[in-house]
């Protein structure tokens, strides 16, 4: 499956590269505030759950997946899109390895204050 897929991507690889160039882009001017995207700012919560104890931990499970969205979705995309116009796959994967390890995160912030 994953070979099938890789193989029609690499039809559209250029499409895709500045596709995902642009997305990119976008998230970091979003990132560094010069304009806001207001569906990253959205929250759902779940105030009122009643149900036992396995229905209750599965909903608070789901709606602290879902609250951290915001938090690593920009970032995470980038690097998903990135990782996924690559040439070859361990390219992707040493992406998708480096911001697992959180190098990115480290590295910025020492110059944070």
């Amino acid at each position: 499956m994953a070979t099938s897929v890789g193989q029609i991507t690499q039809q559209y690889h250029r499409p895709l590269s500045l596709f995902a160039g642009i997305v990119i882009i976008i998230f970091g001017l979003h990132l560094t505030g010069l304009f806001k995207i207001n569906a990253l700012y959205s929250d759902k919560r779940l105030h009122s759950v009643k149900g036992g104890a396995s229905r209750s931990a599965r909903s608070h499970r789901f709606a602290f997946a879902f609250g951290w969205t915001p938090c690593i979705g920009p970032i995470l995309a980038g690097i998903l899109l990135l990782a996924g116009s690559q040439d070859t796959v361990f390219k992707g994967i040493l992406l998708l390895a480096v911001y697992s390890a959180g190098w990115p995160f480290r590295s910025c912030s020492p110059r944070s204050e």
